[in-house]
């Protein structure tokens, strides 16, 4: 390699570099690509944009949970992800409403 030439450089808040950096090695590279392309979807699904990396942080931290469980897939992952966010949403406003009682 010549002092011109440079090897790749991850492209920054991309799915697939997210999935692997944070899968590591306990996954091989199908895997990994199965995570990115949950994580792209979630992110779409969700109106995450790139430039959102703690939101998109916390979706690939538990995307990696729910691989690890088995469901390598990425419509399941989706399909997970989404129903576990709604049941944080519907229990978030249901204890919030329970707040509210008081006044």
């Amino acid at each position: 390699m010549t002092q011109y030439e440079s090897s790749p450089k991850p492209i920054p808040n991309n799915p697939r570099n997210q999935a692997e950096d944070a899968a590591g090695a306990e996954f091989g590279p199908e895997a990994v690509l199965i995570m990115a392309e949950a994580l792209e979807s979630v992110c779409r699904a969700l109106d995450i944009t790139e430039d959102m990396g703690r939101e998109r942080d916390i979706i690939v931290l538990r995307i990696i949970g729910l691989a690890q469980t088995g469901a390598i897939d990425a419509r399941a992952l989706h399909d997970r992800m989404l129903a576990e966010l709604r049941s944080q949403l519907v229990n978030g406003l249901e204890a919030f409403g329970q707040g509210d009682s008081g006044r």
